[in-house]
């Protein structure tokens, strides 16, 4: 929608454009395949090659039942995603990720938890992965949380097959997601910083979770860091 608002003529005249969108939410296809994959490159960053992108991002297109697509009205690109998948069922594209987190915990206590709940009941895990293009409305968020919680449950009631309800009748979730912190408090007085930006967070070096200079890239991340059994374990 463009608006061009007029002065009188002794009035230098302005014009801007409003661009007004209206997303909406679909099942995913295969013809989100590439997009999707796109987007789990830049979910795990530098470390992308430790999945295999391609098959993971085909099996997310492929489960409809449990899983959503955000597009705009009239277009067929896929601009974000959110799915839940049960690991026992991607153990075979996850399992390096879950060897590669499993070497990075902090503490016993940490390990414990994930072993637990990924390593000796993998099928009562889900992996959530959310990801969209980062100008998208944080107003969203809120309405994708509650579609994938809405068709986890519907899916434990209406899948055809004891199997597939039970699939989806998850008990532990593994959230990951990329965070950026402020490294100013912990500069050497008598060095200068040699950074001004954020930065990711490194697994040498522990944080405070509860300090504001976290910056989190997605609305719900606030939400799911205060809900969380672990939140420690990261890397650069």
């Amino acid at each position: 929608m463009s608006t061009c608002p007029q002065e009188n003529d002794e009035e230098e005249s302005s014009s801007f454009d409003m661009v007004q969108a209206e997303f909406e939410f679909f099942d995913p296809t295969l013809d989100d395949v590439a997009a999707i994959r796109r987007f789990l490159r830049g979910w795990l960053g530098r470390d992308d090659l430790i999945v295999d992108t391609d098959a993971l991002a085909k099996r997310i297109a492929e489960q409809d039942t449990v899983g959503t697509v955000i597009r705009v009205q009239d277009s067929t690109d896929c601009l974000g995603f959110i799915t839940c998948l049960n690991a026992k069922y991607v153990w075979k594209w996850l399992s390096p990720l879950f060897q590669f987190l499993r070497q990075r915990f902090e503490s016993i206590n940490q390990l414990a938890i994930f072993e637990k709940c990924g390593w000796h009941q993998p099928e009562k895990l889900g992996v959530v992965i959310s990801e969209r293009v980062v100008n998208l409305p944080g107003e969203l968020s809120p309405w994708l949380q509650q579609a994938l919680m809405d068709e986890l449950e519907w899916a434990t009631e209406d899948e055809p097959t004891e199997e597939r309800r039970q699939m989806f009748a998850l008990e532990y979730f593994l959230y990951i997601t990329q965070v950026y912190i402020s490294r100013t408090t912990q500069q050497q007085p008598s060095r200068p910083p040699k950074r001004k930006k954020p930065r990711r967070n490194s697994s040498s070096q522990e944080i405070d979770w509860t300090q504001d200079d976290i910056l989190f890239i997605k609305a719900e991340d606030r939400v799911v860091r205060k809900k969380i059994l672990w939140k420690n374990i990261s890397w650069q």
